[in-house]
């Protein structure tokens, strides 16, 4: 009992940093971020929006999966992750500068390189790692909480000054930039301790990860490939509409992500100790994630029309449409992202590839065939079905995985688990 009170009052502390960072997180970017779309309005506001989801397909490379192998494993594979992470970026931001100009119009291509400048510099957030794995979130989120607030007020100062939108794209590498700087002066103990990998370590690392990586790969692509696709078909002034609803929609990513990397390093560490307390604590995870994503869902809904038109304005009124079907989205997320935790747990990543190649499949099939006809809807449309084929249509594809979907559903009435 007092071992449960521990883990409880552990999670809550954790789970309080993460969530106030996240909320001001949502408050600077839903603020800032509206104003600079009215700013730049529907067109410029979709050039930047489709350069960066145009990068972000590209952006598992540089991330890898990592973090989950860390806090499984624990503080040996941080050097080696590090070097893993600045390869994959390098190859990512490679493959970017030469494959994009192909794929976005002229204007946008000259938001590329500060786009994929700021992706690069990103990857030493990975400094965060220890203070997360030890329960410490206090320090990491005052620090991010402050390069969030450096950016807001950098981007402030260019919608008052009338900038265009590649300012905006060339603002990310300045707030990337303090991030990383402010990160390894947190942890300036560990960088200097830090050694040169061997080969074999980055080997045996990247045999482990590089499922994690594809499947990172495969989600990003069903959730940046709409903007993408839409841009191509009906140009960056539907794409700026379009963004505009999936930033709102987002926004309730917010809540079951900051639970997941709360609940995770103890859910992981218990399944050893207790694997019915763990079996227990992830039952009562999907459950809480069935409520939160069903009421956001409805919020979101009933409320898309009022949110867009004070947010962002009558120039972007036609994303209020989008946001009803997106709405959704958050409850399938979160689901996901428990699963998720019990498939790294059980050291199966495989079967994680699987399930959001399922999912990967499904949303661009459905986008390609709704978007010309649909547009902003078709692409909302898509993203959704891919997001529910990825949870939970794919435990029912997957012989093994059967159990762990009937497991998903069985939570919200029951506490028990397989």
């Amino acid at each position: 009992m007092r071992a449960k009170g521990m883990w409880v009052r552990g999670f809550l502390g954790q789970s309080t940093w993460i969530a106030s960072e996240r909320l001001f997180r949502l408050i600077c970017g839903v603020l800032v971020g509206a104003w600079v779309a009215r700013h730049l309005g529907p067109t410029g506001y979709g050039d930047l929006a489709t350069c960066l989801a145009a990068v972000a397909l590209l952006a598992p490379l540089a991330d890898l999966g990592l973090r989950e192998l860390y806090l499984r494993d624990g503080n040996h594979t941080l050097a080696a992750a590090l070097t893993l992470r600045l390869l994959g970026a390098t190859i990512a931001g490679f493959i970017a500068l030469v494959g994009l100009p192909f794929v976005v119009s002229t204007e946008q291509t000259e938001l590329i390189l500060p786009v994929v400048l700021a992706m690069i510099l990103s990857v030493h957030d990975l400094f965060e790692w220890p203070w997360m794995a030890h329960g410490r979130m206090q320090i990491p989120t005052i620090c991010r909480c402050s390069v969030l607030l450096f950016g807001a007020a950098w981007k402030i100062g260019l919608i008052l000054s009338e900038c265009g939108t590649a300012a905006f794209a060339w603002a990310l590498i300045l707030e990337a930039a303090v991030q990383a700087i402010a990160f390894m002066y947190l942890s300036r103990d560990m960088v200097t301790k830090i050694r040169a990998p061997t080969r074999a370590a980055l080997w045996s690392l990247f045999k482990k990860t590089w499922p994690l990586a594809l499947s990172a790969l495969l989600v990003t692509l069903y959730m940046r490939i709409d903007v993408v696709l839409l841009n191509f078909w009906y140009g960056a002034h539907a794409s700026g509409e379009y963004a505009v609803a999936v930033r709102i929609a987002e926004t309730g990513f917010i809540i079951p992500t900051s639970i997941a990397i709360a609940a995770q390093p103890a859910i992981l560490r218990g399944m050893q100790v207790d694997p019915d307390g763990y079996k227990l604590r992830l039952t009562r995870l999907f459950r809480l994630f069935h409520l939160v994503g069903f009421a956001q869902g409805v919020v979101l809904c009933f409320a898309a029309e009022w949110i867009v038109r004070i947010l962002f304005g009558p120039a972007f009124g036609h994303a209020a449409d989008v946001l009803r079907i997106l709405a959704w989205a958050p409850w399938f997320v979160g689901l996901g992202i428990a699963r998720s935790i019990h498939l790294i747990g059980i050291h199966d990543q495989t079967a994680h590839l699987i399930t959001v190649l399922i999912g990967a499949c499904s949303g661009i099939i459905v986008a390609w065939a709704a978007i010309p006809h649909l547009g902003a809807v078709g692409a909302a449309c898509a993203t959704l079905v891919a997001y529910g084929m990825a949870a939970l249509g794919s435990c029912w594809c997957i012989p093994r995985l059967r159990p762990t979907g009937a497991w998903m559903l069985q939570s919200l009435w029951s506490n028990q688990h397989p």
